[in-house]
């Protein structure tokens, strides 16, 4: 079972998907915190300091890309980890948040197996650095 004393942090335009996100994850162990846009997730980043972040990149009123951006450039929080959702198979979308500073990726429709193994990678290794 995973389980960290911060939250774990969602940002998504669609209420069904961070629901499932939050049962699943909740199931797991973790504390979950929710935003349904980017204004908001960074206002929730900032006052609670997440473990870990999965960002949409699609989101109301700044996207996915410009609150990477933010997260990274702030000291505060460029040690978070942050894995992209995204629908969007595109190499150069993938390519741009990474470039940003995404830590992974995941592409919807989303497995919990994978889901699970690369948040416990980005967990794990954060705890190295």
């Amino acid at each position: 079972m995973l389980i960290h004393n911060k939250p774990n942090f969602f940002v998504n335009r669609l209420k069904v998907e961070l629901q499932i996100l939050q049962k699943i994850f909740e199931d797991e162990g973790f504390q979950v915190l929710t935003a349904s846009s980017g204004i908001e997730a960074l206002k929730i980043i900032k006052k609670e300091s997440p473990d870990l972040i999965l960002l949409g990149i699609v989101i109301p009123g700044m996207n996915g890309y410009d609150v990477l951006k933010n997260i990274v450039i702030d000291e505060k929080t460029k040690h978070i980890p942050v894995i992209i959702v995204t629908e969007d198979i595109a190499s150069e979308v993938i390519h741009k948040a990474v470039d940003i500073g995404a830590f992974d990726f995941l592409i919807k429709p989303i497995f919990k197996p994978e889901l699970l193994e690369i948040v416990s990678k980005a967990l794990h290794l954060k705890k190295i650095y």
